[in-house]
């Protein structure tokens, strides 16, 4: 078992035994020591400068200790409860209107592919469709710069529809737009974009407080958020 220590933890444990005849109590310190190194040893909280010593192991084989940094994570999110009580509200509203009383005008919300559909016997009534939808959903909250609104179809009968596709996170080239503009401005933080966000890390919270500031004064299109804050 002590071949597994650096030489100089192995003498300090020989000599120990030695010094009092090897009797059950100093055994037993012994193996709560190499117990509580091991555990030491298994968390990534065992600084280079203690396991080293201590096992007496290759550099390369431990591992490093990195101390956790401040950071944040950039959102582009709709809330899916929002949306279905906003859609909810609009077909209220429908079924109330005069003008589209025995009208076949739907309103159909889909969060999976997030995207509502409008249909109407023609494009005058699907745009008093648009109208009611986007209105309800300024009520709520939802920020309009992530709804993408489709041109109009009309068919052959003149049927109109119109799709509104709701933007959920952030794709790869807005991403890299909000990460170049942020090391464009010189803050002092490393960005990494992560699961359709993005992660802001730096030394100092105040630093991350100044990069959701410049965030918020800019115009990226898109509706941002900002949390996850970790210390």
């Amino acid at each position: 078992m002590l071949i597994c220590f650096g030489a100089h933890w192995r003498y300090l444990v020989i000599h120990s035994l030695c010094e009092q005849n090897a009797t059950a109590g100093a055994l037993s310190t012994v193996v709560r020591i190499v117990l509580c190194a091991a555990e030491a040893f298994r968390t990534e909280d065992c600084p280079d400068h203690v396991a080293q010593p201590f096992f007496g192991v290759p550099k390369r084989g431990i591992r490093r200790y990195k101390p956790r940094m401040p950071s944040f994570d950039i959102t582009s999110e709709v809330d899916k409860q929002e949306l279905d009580n906003a859609i909810n509200q609009a077909r209220k509203e429908l079924t109330t209107r005069f003008d589209f009383k025995g009208s076949t005008a739907s309103i159909e919300l889909d969060l999976k592919e997030s995207k509502i559909k409008l249909a109407a016997e023609d494009l005058s009534r699907v745009k008093s469709l648009h109208d009611i939808v986007i209105g309800k959903l300024s009520k709520r909250g939802v920020d309009l710069r992530n709804v993408d609104r489709k041109d109009p179809a009309i068919s052959p009968l003149g049927h109109a529809t119109q799709d509104l596709v709701i933007k959920q996170g952030l794709d790869g080239d807005k991403a890299k737009e909000i990460i170049r503009a942020i090391k464009e401005k010189g803050f002092k933080v490393q960005c990494a974009l992560q699961d359709r966000q993005i992660r802001v890390t730096a030394k100092s919270r105040d630093e991350l407080q100044t990069v959701i500031a410049f965030c918020r004064a800019g115009d990226f299109e898109v509706g941002l958020g900002f949390g996850n804050f970790r210390e």
